[in-house]
């Protein structure tokens, strides 16, 4: 008996105070049927003392939830920290892009310039580009190991 008062004054109390909060209006039929039940649940939980069983019963699930929740905290605790550690990670490669994307434009001008240019038989002009190049390329290395650390 204990248990099903508890249940249904524990489930109406925080249904009641949760309807009081997220509306404008409770209506009267609500209140005279949650207000007496909260009241008779509470009084027949007060006055039925559960037995030795019960009381093992209703301790053991109580342990039980809370090594549930510490569980389940410190499994969010690590998801949360992984989250962090990609959300750091994409700001730094977020930042390295911004900073190589010119000289990457800038490579993609050449290239598209050197095979242009072989096209047309200028093979000095291409190794002038080929090595301009490799210094932008060296340069993106350059930025990317400074962000790195």
């Amino acid at each position: 008996m204990y248990e099903k008062a508890s249940f249904v004054f524990w489930i109406t109390l925080i249904l009641y105070i949760i309807t009081l909060i997220t509306v404008s209006y409770v209506g009267v039929y609500l209140t005279y049927i949650a207000i007496p039940l909260i009241v008779i649940s509470g009084l027949i939980m007060k006055f039925s003392e559960p037995n030795q069983q019960s009381k093992e019963i209703i301790n053991t699930t109580k342990s039980t939830l809370k090594t549930v929740n510490n569980a389940t905290n410190t499994f969010l605790n690590e998801t949360n920290s992984l989250l962090d550690e990609i959300n750091n990670s994409l700001e730094k490669t977020n930042l390295i892009n911004q900073k190589t994307r010119p000289l990457k434009d800038k490579i993609h001008k050449l290239e598209m310039k050197k095979l242009d240019d072989e096209l047309n038989n200028k093979h000095t002009i291409t190794e002038d580009i080929t090595n301009e190049i490799s210094t932008l390329k060296s340069q993106i290395r350059d930025i990317e190991k400074q962000h790195s650390l």
